[in-house]
């Protein structure tokens, strides 16, 4: 590589500095990047980005927050070896759903999604299922307090337990109309939520298996 005569004196003095060995973890995180641990210098904050197949890392600060972006995280959560832990972790950052079967007044299910720190809620008449046409009654918010709780509900209305419940994204939320994608145990594709006249349907849509 050619040097000018003007840049020798700054080449000479940078070569002849002692090299300091960085620990064991940054080297690893740097080779694991792509980065040569020689040629390092001014690319920090590359390696603090890039995802290190041996941990489940994303730097989410650099993720639009859109529903596009959800559907990438659901796809991460679904390759990565370390599925509950990546489900939990992603748990923080993502909206959350739950179905709870209610027995009151009469039986139902509670389908609950976590949207602007409450829980936006419709009453199921039917067991979900995919590609069904389910009728569906608009309820009133809930508290996130719902989206771990099961057992009696106060004022005597019964009680609930868990059907399903996971991380969501969503794409349309209207006061007529909800589209909202769903990763649970149970329901794994589109969900929707819409006024259909006087009445309210709820139709899911199942992915494709990954």
């Amino acid at each position: 590589m050619h040097v000018s005569e003007q840049s020798r004196p700054r080449v000479a003095f940078y070569q002849s500095r002692p090299r300091v060995r960085r620990p064991i973890w940054r080297r690893q995180r740097t080779e694991k990047a792509g980065f040569a641990a020689e040629g390092t210098r001014g690319r920090g904050e590359k390696t603090k980005r890039v995802w290190i197949s041996s941990l489940p890392f994303l730097c989410f600060s650099h993720v639009p927050s859109s529903a596009l972006c959800g559907e990438i995280l659901f796809r991460f959560s679904l390759m990565c070896p370390l599925m509950p832990f990546a489900v939990k972790s992603l748990s923080v950052l993502m909206p959350r759903f739950v179905i709870l079967t209610h027995d009151w007044p009469t039986p139902h299910w509670d389908f609950l999604v976590e949207v602007a720190g409450v829980l936006r809620a419709w009453r199921l008449l039917a067991e979900p299922r995919a590609d069904a046409d389910i009728p569906a009654e608009p309820n009133a918010d809930h508290r996130l307090f719902y989206l771990d709780y099961e057992g009696p509900v106060s004022g005597g209305r019964g009680s609930v337990s868990r059907w399903d419940s996971g991380i969501c994204a969503w794409h349309t939320n209207e006061s007529d109309r909800a589209e909202i994608v769903l990763r649970g145990a149970k329901l794994n594709g589109r969900a929707v939520v819409q006024r259909a006249g006087a009445e309210w349907i709820f139709r899911f849509m199942a992915s494709a298996p990954e």
